[in-house]
């Protein structure tokens, strides 16, 4: 591998700047030397007159005997006089200050400005500063200030610069810590995998700092991280415990070190209460926290799973029941709690709303819920009722903590859950702790859905455990309104291929082999024919992969959709991001309370010294000032199956071929075919379609619910 090489100079011309990630290439005039170079990497506020310090390798231009500098990381230098320090400060190097209010306080200040920001910050009103800008650019400062010592650690033991901000963000709040970066550095320094908690970095990085910092592959430390990863890993893959050999092999296999100092690693966690055990054959391991939540949720089950006073059910007006529906219904009257269960156009809407206003008109007081947006709007618009997502219903916080909880319940006589396929073993057990014991629950949902994201599979362990009623709908309704799409979804789940009409109406067929599924053409050919079909619907289709990468993935699909449906026409940009892009939020952020699989669209870029993203998100506009922020959130074009979940779309346009051979299961393929309300356009071929058929898909998961509630 090349040795590493320091380069130091100034940006005398940027060559390349993607607006859809931070990649620059640009000509630095070297420092102390009669020449220029070519550099290359990631730098979000590149700017032509920055002073910068690169580490990286040398290497040879691609089609060119010339050599250019591959920048690993580039730490820009702080200026020292005052036309540097405002080019520095108009180019966004510090929160708060934008280019009106750099020109004051450099004019006010001159090349003295840092100093004054770093030992009396409170005179710049001086520069004619008002009260609530000073506040922000004086955390803004502290912030800059802080990420640059952290990032001089980081280059240090070869970690990019650019996750300098969420490490500081990560620790800032730490007791130990009390907002000192030099504190946090040494404590980094002591234990390396203490970085492991940051987003973005994980095991694998943080082990490279501990390799830079000549820490021993057997440290006791780094075995505990290790077995924590290998726990998270697990987590991630769904599952709340994880078998002893299951855990031993994947840790050797990771750290390289001897089962015997596994093992006794793991002693000591679990003695310390850093990992919670459950005795058996084999013995299973899981994190403390995840370990409580799922016997406290089962606990909370069994209260719920008795008898309740039977209430009269009225169906709607003019509304003519099949027997199967009232027979469901007859079941869910007389309980605590019951799951109504069923696929797309089998009434469970009908139900729900027959329950909600019979339960108002009989004087109860209900709450209904859902865990996206989407699937709470849809909620609204089918009873005429208010619903909110389980995350405003509980009045989630900063840091994930509920206002509601045991304590401070939710005051609701009957609570109503939709899309409980969705519910992930941490939201169930926040929805049922706020839950107050004279309630009722009814939680619809379709258990041949795609499994939750997050750890758990609560409803088919819910339906598993013998304890909650479970009210079957089979029978398919809305094909009378001439719906194909439920019957289509139907005969996927029943491992039927279907029957593939390119000239349907509502669920045409196109042949992928007939475009070549696997060449770069096919995505031009893809969006050629989503954007024809949105014309004839009157409205933008989704999109819909199972993967990210290939030709035919979502990372693709989203830019070349983006170009047709919202393409570049000098409308004001922010890094990724243009006016009218089409968005989705991919992880909670209670801050702006704004969560996972919220859509909306990019109704303005402000520019000035309070420079932000504004995102209509339907029921409230969010501004995203910070970027890191901006990282949870990604174009919404093209969406993997499993990010669409809870959500239904008037058209839907779903790819699925043979490349993405590894997803190509029947309830993946069901759950994206049931987003679709009226129009489904299908991109497959036959033989993936009968590759995802013959593969149930259902992957048990390593959870005790069930057993917890049953026992």
């Amino acid at each position: 591998m090349p040795e590493m090489q320091t380069l130091i100079g100034q940006v005398t011309r940027l060559i390349f700047s993607g607006k859809a990630d931070s990649f620059r290439i640009f000509e630095v005039q070297i420092k102390g030397a009669n020449k220029r170079e070519i550099v290359t990497g990631e730098w979000q506020r590149a700017r032509v007159g920055a002073n910068i310090e690169a580490a990286g390798t040398w290497e040879k231009r691609k089609g060119k005997d010339e050599i250019q500098f591959k920048a690993r990381s580039i730490l820009e230098i702080v200026p020292t006089s005052a036309d540097s320090i405002l080019s520095w400060l108009e180019g966004g190097a510090v929160k708060g200050i934008g280019k009106v209010s750099a020109k004051k306080l450099v004019a006010c200040f001159g090349a003295g400005l840092l100093e004054i920001l770093d030992q009396h910050p409170e005179r710049i009103v001086e520069a004619g500063i008002g009260k609530k800008q000073r506040e922000k650019i004086i955390e803004g400062w502290k912030i800059a200030s802080a990420t640059r010592i952290i990032m001089q650690f980081l280059r240090e033991v070869g970690i990019g610069p650019e996750r300098s901000n969420a490490v500081w963000r990560q620790f800032k709040d730490h007791p130990a810590i009390a907002g000192q970066p030099a504190v946090l550095v040494a404590r980094l320094r002591n234990n390396p995998y203490r970085l492991i908690r940051v987003r973005g970095i994980g095991f694998s990085l943080a082990d490279q700092a501990a390799g830079k910092l000549g820490i021993r592959a057997d440290a006791d430390y780094r075995v505990d991280a290790g077995i924590e990863h290998t726990l998270q890993t697990r987590t991630e893959d769904g599952h709340v415990w994880t078998p002893e050999p299951t855990l031993l092999g994947l840790c050797k296999e990771l750290l390289g070190v001897s089962q015997e100092k596994i093992v006794a690693r793991i002693q000591v966690m679990q003695e310390a209460q850093q990992i919670a055990t459950e005795l058996g054959a084999p013995n299973r391991f899981a994190s403390v926290r995840l370990s409580r939540m799922e016997i406290s949720l089962a606990a909370k089950i069994r209260s719920l799973s008795g008898p309740a006073p039977k209430k009269t059910m009225r169906f709607p007006a003019g509304f003519v029941p099949d027997p199967t529906q009232i027979e469901a219904l007859n079941q869910i009257s007389d309980r605590k709690l019951a799951i109504l269960a069923g696929g797309p156009g089998m009434g469970k809407t009908t139900l729900l709303k027959t329950c909600a206003q019979s339960a108002v008109a009989s004087g109860m007081r209900v709450a209904l819920c859902a865990p996206t947006g989407r699937a709470a709007k849809r909620m609204n618009e089918a009873t005429g009722m208010e619903a909110k997502t389980i995350h405003r219903l509980l009045e989630m916080k900063r840091g994930g903590l509920a206002e509601r909880n045991r304590d401070n319940p939710i005051e609701a006589d009957w609570i109503i859950v939709d899309e409980v396929s969705m519910l992930d073993m941490e939201l169930a057990w926040k929805l049922f702790d706020a839950i107050p014991a004279r309630a009722r629950v009814l939680l619809v949902g379709d258990p041949d859905q795609l499994p939750s994201v997050g750890p758990g599979q609560v409803l088919a362990d819910l339906i598993a455990c013998g304890k909650v009623t479970v009210a079957r709908l089979s029978k398919i309704f809305r094909q009378q309104a001439g719906s194909g799409i439920p019957v289509m979804a139907t005969q996927v789940i029943q491992g039927v291929v279907p029957n593939l009409d390119p000239d349907s109406s509502d669920c045409p067929f196109v042949d992928a082999e007939c475009i070549g599924e696997e060449s770069e053409e096919a995505t031009a050919v893809v969006v050629r024919r989503i954007v024809q079909e949105s014309e004839k619907l009157g409205s933008r289709m989704q999109a819909l992969a199972p993967m990210r990468n290939g030709p035919l993935g979502t990372l693709k699909l989203n830019q070349a959709l983006r170009e047709a449906f919202n393409p570049d026409a000098g409308q004001p940009h922010r890094g990724r991001f243009r006016l009218g892009d089409w968005v989705i939020q991919t992880r909670n952020n209670y801050d702006l309370d704004v969560y996972n699989g919220d859509l909306g669209t990019v109704v303005a870029i402000e520019e000035g010294d309070e420079q932000a993203v504004v995102v209509d998100f339907e029921d409230r506009v969010v501004r995203y000032e910070d970027n890191e922020d901006l990282r949870d959130l990604d174009h919404a074009y093209c969406l993997t199956i499993h990010k669409s979940q809870g959500g239904q779309f008037p058209g839907v346009a779903m790819v699925a071929t043979t490349a993405h051979f590894v997803m190509l299961k029947r309830n993946l393929l069901y759950t994206g075919m049931t987003r679709a309300e009226k129009h489904l356009l299908l991109i497959s071929t036959k033989r993936a379609l009968q590759i995802a058929c013959k593969k149930s898909g259902i992957e048990k998961r390593d959870t005790l619910l069930a057993q917890r509630i049953g026992g």
